[in-house]
């Protein structure tokens, strides 16, 4: 990418936990995805998506923050995904995501998001976390 253009590059993986710490679906461990990202130019690094809750991720933002100063993107889903009748859906009220969220942002990212299942009301309800911490 940065061969081709001059435009930010934002490297995002998506997680698992396992035994030995969080995984890809391919088996690549967070220390190693974050700290190859930023070796090779990554001007952003985080998560989205996986099977985990944005607690969770609070966990994956403060490992990468021990990586890299770089900035920490994080999309969490709104919960676990569950299937239901065939259906994958995901039912974190916002309140609760927006609280996770709070978590990573303490835990250091700088741009936040939501991945799976968030809605409207959820990323209004960042918004409102956003503007409590910070300020309008």
């Amino acid at each position: 990418c940065k061969d081709l253009c001059d435009l930010p590059v934002i490297v995002s993986f998506a997680f698992s936990r396992t035994p030995k710490g969080f995984a890809t679906m391919m088996g690549n461990f967070l220390k190693d995805c974050a700290g190859q990202a930023a070796a090779q130019g990554a001007d952003v690094i985080g998560a989205n998506c996986g099977d985990l809750e944005p607690l969770d991720m609070q966990e994956i933002v403060a490992e990468i923050r021990s990586i890299t100063r770089l900035p920490i993107i994080v999309q969490p889903n709104a919960g676990k995904p569950q299937l239901l009748g065939g259906v994958t859906s995901y039912n974190m009220s916002p309140e609760l995501f927006s609280a996770g969220i709070a978590k990573c942002i303490e835990a250091g990212a700088q741009l936040v998001g939501g991945c799976c299942g968030t809605t409207f009301e959820h990323i209004q309800r960042v918004g409102k976390l956003i503007e409590e911490i910070y300020g309008s």
